[in-house]
């Protein structure tokens, strides 16, 4: 019986081993089974492989200056041999590892590790060319005879392909690629993808920061059951990286994205199947899509595109839980006639957004053609687009009508009234030619280009260290840029001001940690403000002086009183506003700060910015100009521009440190950190040339080595003394500069005629500068002056339909300046019209008007009333975000600038309405005729 039970047990411990065993093998066997991306929410143990290999193995170096591109072949075709026996891994160890283009296998892995980071090669030889895509029938940069350069990291054909690692890092360099797109000529082939899958099944992205692609940072393309996980993307933001969209999925299905954080220099994420007629004719669509918990920021695109490339279709696409700060849009659709297809079914739920621009935008008018073959009647059939708990703070408008009435700009808007004046015989032509106003073009002209070469000589450098010199803080420096900003404006133009100031402004707001809004808000009221007191302040008020025959001296001192007032109060009213955000202590060290300002105030002048086309000159332009004269500039310069770049890098570095280490937040703002590791590299570049001259000199022997030290002596000497006599040079010239434009002021001041004054101050200068001027002169914006005469014609033909004489008639008994009712009627009157027909318009329909009713006064009161509309019709653009170029001038700078901020309409809005009304009222009692 003993020996039965015994026996028994025995039995039941073997099965239960059995069992046991058996359970182990189905474990690992479930373990090592490719992993069905759409449903699986782990990722597959990197032991499921087989065969693993380094890098290293194959000869790879990781100094970031050796070219591993043989390497990564050797090991990828080695390891695909393991495809069919359990597949293979491929490690890259920590470093950097320089290479051009390379393919992936199927049933394979390409793991990097922690600090370990994958270059791309800059040179084009190391991107073979392959067919463009089928579906698009060209390549999207250039036509290429039917080629494109092949992706860095690209795989055709594969099946069970994992891209991942412990938050290594791709970098595609893609500085070289963008400056030859953006020059055309320069770009034969469309550039490489920096990560692309194409006919492919069962692939995985994830856990990788990617860097600076050089177009598209990720693009599958014909494939299926795609994971695409918690990656970090980023890419300086337009204009500098062009289309480095961060994820594409293009005819593609069963994709899921989720966890990923983008910073890109377009789309965030761009849904696309194909282009025109090869879309249609290729005819795969993109479907089946999920996208959840992405965070993106992109200034100048959407969170999720559908399109503009979708001829074969997209249909089936789930967003959920997604966020998109400091973004254009949230969920943009882009098409266009010849483009056909379909978008259908989008479900979109728990959208977050924050400082945007649109919420959904749809346009029908988007993008090129690949070439002529396309059918203008194929249309995109858009249904079934359901949007559910979205959450919008700071938005400008929720959604943008497609096709918008006319979207020809201000320019093209006034010719083209003008050319209907005549057209309808409202005016003959030679009334019409008659009607464009000499002297006042003249007089905008010259006070263009003297501002042109007053920034080339640094006035606006020194306006910036104004700002921070002995700075007591937040609300110490808001009072600093409303005071610098009105100073400024009234002297060289508010647009001009505000152009070449913002970026500087916005940071300074970054450096101390406070929200930019309120200082946005100082500049750009400050300078209408401010611009109101000259008649060179502003364009309205170059009408009003030559119309008016007021000489400069008594149009100053006539508004002057009402401009401090009015500066006062408007910073007074910022103050009482943004008290509390403007309480919170910098978090910077004293000791520091005036480091970094400086070098910000340097690379500002160097940074690359889109500016308004009524600009007259762009601080890079400006870079170019003073990189001939002053080596010691060039450095700065060279910081400026490289750190532009480069930053974005230094950027996605301190993410993959945050992310390695453990830590879920990615870094927003560096500027302080990057400029001051910019200033440290030139420094230590200094450093690093010093002591390699030492050690030649103190290591060489002999005779030989004497002369050689002397004659190295002997060229430094020569090099420092021709910097010296550059610098000399220079500091001449910028004298001369500020001479002529004091002169300038002078001769106003005097009375002298003003078109003449500052037509003869700008030949002064182009002749002072003693060499070619088109640099110069071409920063005009020659597009204003267009304005200015289209708006002459349009106005005098308006004037000649008898409209406005009627309408006069009827207000002018209650607008007569002689008393307090008058003045409040005929001041609404012209902030109204002021922002409903801008205040150019505005003064040149009331202009004569206004002052022949005043005239009947008394000749003081004439003046007066001149003075009143420039000082009312000014400061009405403070009103709302539109009423003046000065506002939008801002708003563009800085949503453009790098980490930039969107002023949004209805922010301006509730400061602007209470600013433009106390101000204007308190300023009217203080106007002197």
């Amino acid at each position: 019986m003993g020996t039965s039970n015994t026996s028994s047990i025995s039995q039941v411990m073997e099965m239960i081993m059995v069992i046991m065993l058996l359970g182990l093998v189905t474990m690992n066997s479930v373990n090592c089974r490719p992993p069905n991306a759409i449903t699986l929410s782990e990722y597959p143990a990197m032991s499921c492989r087989k065969h693993v290999a380094s890098l290293t193995d194959y000869g790879g170096v990781g100094d970031g200056k050796t070219s591993n591109t043989k390497a990564f072949k050797a090991a990828i075709d080695d390891l695909s041999k393991h495809a069919s026996d359990g597949g293979a891994q491929l490690i890259i160890p920590p470093g950097k590892w320089l290479t051009g283009s390379f393919n992936l296998t199927s049933c394979f892995t390409l793991y990097l590790q922690k600090d370990a980071v994958i270059l791309a090669s800059q040179d084009e030889n190391e991107f073979p060319l392959i067919p463009v895509l089928p579906s698009y029938g060209r390549g999207r940069d250039a036509p290429g005879d039917g080629f494109r350069y092949s992706s860095f990291i690209f795989g055709t054909n594969l099946t069970d392909v994992i891209v991942t690692g412990a938050n290594g890092t791709i970098d595609g360099q893609g500085e070289t690629w963008w400056t030859k797109f953006k020059n055309n000529g320069t770009l034969k082939y469309t550039r490489p993808m920096l990560i692309e899958i194409m006919y492919s099944t069962r692939i995985q992205i994830s856990n990788l920061t990617l860097l600076n692609s050089p177009q598209w940072n990720v693009h599958p393309i014909y494939s299926s059951d795609i994971l695409i996980h918690g990656l970090t993307i980023i890419a300086p933001t337009e204009p500098i990286s062009p289309n480095t969209d961060g994820i594409n999925p293009d005819s593609c299905s069963n994709v899921r994205i989720e966890d990923c954080y983008i910073v890109s220099g377009d789309d965030c994420i761009s849904i696309k199947s194909g282009w025109d007629q090869y879309g249609i004719k290729f005819g795969v669509p993109s479907q089946h899509i999920t996208i959840r918990r992405v965070t993106c920021i992109s200034p100048d695109s959407a969170l999720i595109a559908l399109g503009s490339e979708m001829s074969g279709g997209i249909q089936d696409i789930r967003i959920e839980d997604t966020v998109a700060i400091n973004t254009e849009s949230g969920i943009r659709i882009k098409t266009a006639p010849g483009r056909g297809g379909y978008i259908k079914d989008i479900y979109v739920r728990n959208l977050t957004m924050e400082t945007m621009k649109y919420v959904f935008w749809m346009i029908g008018s988007y993008g090129q053609h690949p070439d002529e073959g396309y059918d203008p009647k194929a249309l995109t059939e858009i249904k079934n687009v359901n949007l559910n708990g979205i959450t919008a703070r700071d938005v400008n408008m929720s959604v943008f009508p497609a096709v918008p009435f006319l979207p020809i700009g201000r320019t093209a808007g006034s010719l083209l009234g003008a050319m209907l004046m005549v057209i309808f015989r409202v005016i003959t032509p030679d009334q019409a030619f008659e009607a464009i106003d000499l002297p006042i073009l003249g007089l905008l002209f010259g006070t263009m280009v003297v501002s042109i070469y007053l920034e080339q000589a640094d006035m606006f450098k020194y306006l910036g260290k104004m700002l921070l010199w002995k700075s007591r803080g937040a609300k110490d420096l808001l009072c600093r840029v409303c005071l610098v900003s009105a100073i400024s404006s009234a002297l060289f133009t508010n647009d001009t001001t505000c152009v070449v100031l913002t970026e500087f402004v916005l940071k300074i707001a970054r450096q101390h940690n406070v929200p930019p809004q309120p200082f946005l808000l100082a500049l750009a009221s400050s300078a209408n403000i401010g611009s109101s007191t000259t008649p060179i302040g502003n364009p309205q008020n170059l009408v009003i002086a030559v119309q008016s025959k007021i000489p400069f001296g008594k149009f100053l001192f006539g508004i002057l009183p009402a401009m401090l007032v009015g500066v006062t109060v408007n910073a007074i009213i910022l103050l009482c506003m943004f008290w509390r955000l403007l309480s919170f202590e910098k978090d910077l060290e004293d000791a520091t700060v005036d480091v970094v300002a400086e070098d910000d105030v340097t690379s500002h002048r160097f940074s690359p910015a889109t500016l308004s086309h009524l600009t007259s000159s762009t601080s890079q332009d400006l870079s170019s100009a003073l990189d001939d004269v002053n080596p010691s500039e060039i450095m700065n310069g060279e910081s400026g521009r490289d750190g532009s770049l480069k930053s974005q890098s230094s950027l996605g570095e301190n993410a993959l440190e945050r992310i390695s280490s453990g830590g879920d937040e990615i870094p927003r703002n560096s500027l302080a950190s990057k400029e001051a590791i910019s200033g440290s590299a030139i420094s230590q570049r200094e450093k690093n040339i010093s002591a390699r001259r030492t050690v030649r000199s103190e290591t060489s022997g002999g005779t030989h080595t004497t002369n050689a030290s002397r004659k190295g002596a002997s060229i430094h000497s020569v090099e420092e003394k021709d910097d010296s006599v550059k610098r000399w040079k220079r500091l001449l010239w910028k004298t001369s500069v500020y001479l002529v434009t004091v002169g300038m002021l002078i001769a106003l001041l005097m009375g002298l005629n003003m078109s003449w004054t500052a037509i003869t101050a700008a030949l002064a200068l182009v002749v002072l500068d003693f060499k070619d001027a088109r640099p110069s002169l071409e920063k005009v914006s020659y597009s204003l002056l267009l304005f200015f005469c289209g708006m002459f014609i349009t106005v005098d033909g308006f004037n000649k339909t008898g409209i406005p004489s009627k309408i006069w008639e009827f207000m002018e008994p209650h607008s007569h300046i002689d008393h307090a009712s008058g003045i409040a009627v005929l001041s609404l009157v012209v902030l109204v019209l002021s922002n409903v027909a801008s205040n150019v318009p505005t003064v040149l329909l009331l202009g004569a008007r206004i002052a022949a009713s005043s005239a009947t006064v008394s000749l003081t009161e004439e003046k007066k009333a001149w003075l009143i509309l420039a000082w009312v019709s000014t400061v009405a653009g403070n009103l709302s975000l539109l009423g003046s170029a000065a506002n939008l001038i801002v708003c563009e700078q800085a949503r453009r600038a790098q980490f930039g901020y969107t002023l949004t309409f209805w922010n301006h809005l509730k400061f602007g309405v209470p600013s433009t009304i106390i101000v204007i009222a308190i300023g009217l009692p203080l106007i002197r005729g």
